[in-house]
């Protein structure tokens, strides 16, 4: 009886250490995400053009999933178990940014330079967040599960990204306006190769986290 009771103490003490950790990861990623786009508004050149970049474009998406969780952990409703919207579109978020640290790490990096790609406000949107994202949602975020057709809804954003910039570079071209190939996602015209690349990644990630949070739980579905 005793034992029982002593480790029902253990349990509350960590559910409380993993409650306290998940508010802080949530809290970082809301509060940089949103000091970086301020600051990209009130700096000459940058504001809103910023958004065509799926990092940025993938960095506020997560912070919105964190501060949905937030919102719903300081909630005593739903403190315990994060509800399923809440929890998809963590998830979401979750793998954009898992798959602009993966693009960054094994593409860009090699050909623009790491030390570029992680230098000031970089550093947060390809390395710090996406970490940060991935370790509260596979260990911190709820107790439910979601089913392997909603773990694809993580790789929307990239998909519908990728058709924009197919448009913008491929069809549109600079030349006429639209964007230039910053991402090089066309370098040698091999941007057949790039596109299933990214987004089989994007979709291959969502249904990796899926698999990773139901082994974690020991859950099945």
């Amino acid at each position: 009886m005793k034992n029982d009771k002593d480790q029902k103490q253990i349990d509350s003490r960590l559910r409380w250490v993993q409650y306290a950790a998940d508010l802080l990861l949530n809290l970082w990623i809301v509060a940089v995400t949103a000091g970086i786009v301020v600051w990209f508004f009130v700096t000459p050149g940058r504001g809103s053009r910023l958004f065509v970049y799926f990092t940025v474009d993938s960095n506020v998406l997560c912070a919105l999933g964190s501060l949905a969780v937030l919102i719903c952990r300081l909630c005593p409703k739903y403190r315990r178990r994060i509800p399923r919207p809440v929890l998809l579109l963590k998830m979401t978020g979750t793998a954009a940014v898992a798959l602009t640290f993966l693009v960054v790490l094994l593409f860009l990096g090699p050909f623009a330079g790491y030390g570029r790609m992680y230098d000031s406000y970089n550093l947060h949107m390809h390395l710090v967040t996406p970490l940060c994202a991935v370790v509260s949602f596979l260990l911190l975020d709820g107790e439910g599960t979601y089913s392997r057709k909603e773990a694809l809804l993580g790789g929307i954003p990239a998909a519908v990204y990728g058709i924009v910039y197919f448009v913008q570079v491929i069809i549109r071209g600079q030349a006429n306006g639209g964007w230039s190939d910053f991402y090089r996602f066309n370098m040698f015209g091999l941007w057949p190769v790039s596109g299933i690349a990214v987004i089989g990644g994007a979709f291959g990630l969502s249904l990796l986290l899926r698999l990773l949070f139901q082994r974690i739980r020991k859950t099945e579905g």
